[in-house]
């Protein structure tokens, strides 16, 4: 098992804990304080996951990529749903890179060139992950326009261009 392979893990076996620092944040917060405890987290425990694994797994894989985009996207129209503005989706994902950046630099010395190495992966997927969650907000406005079907493959193509970090 490689040494990412082993942050990728140990954040997968965490997730309950990283998810309870973003919920530790948010708790008492508008306007997350105004859903029941198991939405203010939504669907980040399963974003974790795909995070993880498209930046830190074996391969980069598209399936593992797309995964990631649908459940970012379906946060997105799940706070828009709940009639949350934009500037949330930015904020929650915000959130969620401090809780991943801190797990990381906390159980894998976060000075060392592979903490780096792991952060810089995990937020370039984060990055794409917002993009899919705006997308999944604004899906209403890409379905009038016909464009829907191709906000993902978009999103994928922008995945293939970037450069393999580390």
């Amino acid at each position: 098992m490689s040494a990412l392979d082993e942050i990728r893990t140990g954040i997968q076996e965490n997730i309950p804990a990283i998810l309870g620092r973003f919920h530790t944040v948010v708790r008492d917060e508008d306007p997350w304080m105004l859903l029941p405890e198991a939405r203010r987290t939504d669907h980040f425990g399963e974003l974790i996951l795909h995070v993880t694994e498209v930046a830190l797994g074996e391969g980069r894989r598209e399936e593992r990529v797309r995964q990631m985009l649908h459940t970012a996207a379906r946060h997105g129209e799940e706070r828009l749903a709940d009639g949350f503005p934009e500037a949330l989706v930015f904020r929650e994902h915000y959130l969620l890179r401090q809780a991943l950046w801190s797990y990381v630099r906390e159980m894998h010395d976060g000075d060392s060139p592979l903490a780096f190495e792991a952060v810089a992966r995990i937020d370039t997927s984060l990055s794409l992950s917002t993009k899919a969650s705006l997308r999944g907000f604004h899906r209403p406005t890409y379905e009038a326009q016909g464009r829907w079907p191709e906000c993902i493959d978009a999103l994928v193509s922008d995945w293939r261009t970037l450069p393999s970090v580390g």
